[in-house]
């Protein structure tokens, strides 16, 4: 069963709060309070959730003392409804000091109060830190002592002078009244009339912050929150009939709903609308809502006669309906608590629990998924497996195709943090901006389109978990100084944010290009390079591990004969096995084979042969000259050198010097920088003297089917340019050289234009 923890100083608040709390939950969440003692010792907390009762400098403290493991809300306050007919023991517009346990909790108090708007009274703020003492108090105060001295200490040094609200002008005279909350111990002797309006009680918005740990959504029950609701909505009837002031009615309702999320409506006996909050004015396009008949404007007489759900559409949006018929105590009466949600509201909140909880950004694969016999894989299965124990950065470099992200996925669910996140992203697949709020997430207003609300970047997302980095190569300079900084310091900041947000991440990263060589290029910062590379990984190509060729085969091919749909004709009947029309000829054809595309270039040749092999006379022809189709790969290794020219200048004009001197980090960079090249040549012939990246990238997706983002095609440009191949004029864009049409002109036999 779920469990609460609620801690506190004080002895007797924890105690409150628990009462609130179970009379809201009844018995489906365990709680247990704690008074913790002004040593503030936490260590003895177990459970799920940890409500903070306090300051912010002692909740500060308490959040950095918990266990691990264990998650805390810091609880909202909000004031007792059921005290508040006290305020009317104060005559109308009397001078009034508001004090609580600190001058930030009593300039809240203020704000709540004045929002309410119950009885016309001039609040003031007491701070006993402020030295000039404008009401001449402090010679009659003594100080109430509750904390330790170094926590005191602590908390007198947070305190700020300045005035956080806007007072009335103060007429010198002595005040005769103070309100407090829970806290008369710390009103001066010297004010006569002490009105205690009792412990400040968590306010909805906290409760929704604990409904929504344990519910694992965005909104709150239904049942527990109309529950709530009730509590709330009785107090203040009861209170409207002792003393008649429908006003207080109205204000008290009017704090509890305009805090909520949902449109709220409080319809009467007669449907007429007592009670609304903004939402419900925002989701109707109706401003003027007060004793309107709801029958008028909405077609909810079945859902007011039965209580049955609706949806109705509103303004080109659907909306959803839900009521609660509550009665008055003591009378016969009773009245409608109505709730809309809008269909939109409704499926972001679907679609984040899916995303959060239902996928969970799970890692599927362990270390017996990846299948091998070779003593290359094996060693490195050896190392993977010692680099899972510890929590250091791991770089995995290989080829494309190796499997360097199920490595990935084996190393966290074999590591402490198997029960977190695993979040992969591929650094090079998003535009420079996007990777940016991708990563690091943005504030709300961070730019155009910005989300309401700001976004949690998948840092966050991953916090206590693993994130890993793909195609970290292709990373651009600004994004890799932000990931440096995460790396070194455990915290980020979010794209127009202000505010260092913690985070605990394990980073594996991979790549298929040579990032030592890069950063001796200045293509990758080399301070990122060896914070990456602390625990090195190597996936060893498939052509230097022929002995997994044939057990890797036939898995893939059984893995494939299980996703097959049965065919008309198998039905009933018992499946012929997957490898009947195998042969040792068609084995070693595999095995022959360099494999460029690796393990998945195998997995394209099984879904082949499954797929064709029951329907041709010759298998092994078929597949021999499929292979044979393949492009031999490069003489140079994926991770061979990315060499800048030697004697640059003698390459210029030099079809020869320019070929031998061309260096690619594989077979699928030499072909993006050729579509490149050619896309710089066809804007030449076309009197195009310069050409943007932007440019750049619609001509290759519109002449060549070649998709590459713009961080792509800059590092592509960047080695062009080291090639002498490439030249570039800042703020117009990039051209050919003539060593550039010399190569594209003679290398692989590529005809000129």
């Amino acid at each position: 069963m779920p469990s609460l923890a609620i801690l506190c100083v004080h002895k007797d608040m924890p105690i409150i709060d628990s009462v609130l709390l179970r009379q809201i939950f009844g018995d489906a969440i365990t709680i247990k309070s704690y008074a913790i003692g002004s040593d503030l010792d936490v260590s003895a907390v177990t459970e799920d959730l940890a409500l903070i009762i306090g300051p912010e400098v002692i909740a500060k403290e308490m959040i950095s003392r918990l266990p691990s493991g264990v998650k805390h809300v810091v609880k909202k306050r909000a004031l007792d409804p059921t005290n508040l007919h006290l305020l009317f023991q104060i005559p109308a517009n009397a001078e009034v000091l508001v004090v609580n346990d600190l001058y930030e909790t009593a300039c809240e108090m203020v704000n709540e109060l004045k929002e309410l708007n119950i009885h016309p009274l001039r609040y003031f703020p007491y701070n006993p830190q402020d030295p000039e003492d404008p009401y001449h108090l402090r010679t009659s105060y003594v100080p109430f002592q509750l904390y330790s001295p170094e926590i005191t200490r602590k908390m007198v040094h947070s305190r700020q002078y300045e005035n956080k609200y806007e007072t009335p002008p103060y007429s010198g005279q002595p005040i005769q009244y103070a309100i407090t909350a829970g806290e008369p111990n710390e009103v001066p002797k010297a004010i006569p009339n002490v009105i205690d309006l009792g412990h400040l009680l968590i306010n909805i918005m906290t409760i929704v912050e604990i409904l929504y740990h344990f519910r694992g959504v965005a909104g709150f029950d239904p049942q527990v929150g109309n529950q709530y609701l009730r509590l709330y909505i009785n107090l203040s009837m009861e209170l409207a009939k002792k003393h008649q002031q429908n006003l207080f009615l109205q204000a008290q309702l009017t704090s509890v709903i305009a805090n909520m999320q949902n449109g709220i409506l409080l319809v009467n006996e007669d449907n007429e609308i007592l009670l609304f909050n903004e939402k419900a004015v925002e989701i109707m396009g109706k401003r003027e809502l007060m004793s309107v008949k709801i029958t008028d404007i909405l077609p909810v007489q079945a859902l007011l006669d039965t209580g049955e759900e609706q949806f109705i559409p509103i303004k080109n949006h659907t909306i959803h309906l839900t009521q609660t018929e509550i009665a008055i105590p003591h009378t016969e009466q009773h009245c409608h608590l109505i709730i809309l949600e809008s269909l939109e509201q409704i499926q972001e909140i679907d679609q984040r629990y899916r995303k959060q909880i239902i996928r969970g950004n799970k890692a599927r694969y362990l270390f017996k998924d990846i299948v091998y016999q070779s003593q290359a894989m094996r060693k490195t299965m050896e190392k993977a497996a010692a680099f899972a124990k510890t929590d250091s950065t791991i770089l995995i470099t290989g080829e494309s195709g190796t499997g360097k992200e199920l490595l990935a996925q084996a190393i966290h669910n074999a590591s402490r943090r198997r029960r977190q996140p695993f979040i992969a992203i591929n650094c090079g697949a998003l535009t420079e901006s996007l990777l940016e709020s991708e990563l690091f997430g943005y504030e709300e207003g961070a730019f155009t389109g910005a989300k309401k609300g700001g976004k949690a970047g998948l840092f966050e997302l991953a916090h206590q978990g693993t994130l890993f980095l793909d195609e970290i190569g292709d990373t651009p300079k600004s994004i890799q100084v932000k990931l440096l900084r995460a790396l070194q310091e455990k915290e980020i900041l979010r794209v127009g944010g202000h505010r260092m947000i913690p985070v605990d991440v394990r980073i594996l990263a991979a790549t298929n290009q040579n990032l030592h060589l890069l950063q001796q290029q200045g293509l990758f910062r080399q301070d990122l390079y060896y914070r990456l590379n602390t625990l090195p990984l190597s996936m060893p190509p498939l052509r230097r591990r022929s002995e997994d060729i044939r057990p890797l085969f036939f898995y893939l091919l059984d893995k494939a004969a299980a996703l097959a749909p049965a065919s008309e004709s198998s039905k009933g009947k018992e499946a012929r096995p997957p490898q009947h029309f195998l042969s040792d000829e068609l084995l070693a054809v595999l095995e022959n084979h360099s494999w460029p595309g690796n393990v998945r270039e195998l997995e394209n040749i099984v879904a082949y042969i499954a797929s064709i092999g029951p329907l041709t006379r010759d298998i092994t022809a078929d597949v021999a000259a499929l292979l044979s189709a393949e492009e031999p790969p490069s003489s140079l290794s994926p991770l061979s050198p990315l060499s800048p020219p030697l004697g640059a200048a003698a390459a210029v004009g030099s079809s020869a010097g320019a070929q031998a001197q061309a260096r690619f980090t594989s077979v699928q960079a030499r072909d993006e920088c050729r579509a490149i090249l050619t896309a710089l040549q066809a804007a030449k012939a076309r009197d195009l003297p310069y050409a943007g990246r932007g440019f750049l990238q619609q001509s290759l997706r519109d002449n060549q089917g070649l998709d590459l983002s713009l961080s792509q095609i800059r590092l592509r440009l960047n080695h062009l340019k080291t090639l002498n191949f490439v030249g570039a004029e800042t703020g117009k864009g990039h051209f050919i050289l003539p060593a550039g049409e010399d190569w594209l002109a003679n290398a692989a036999g590529i005809p000129q234009n």
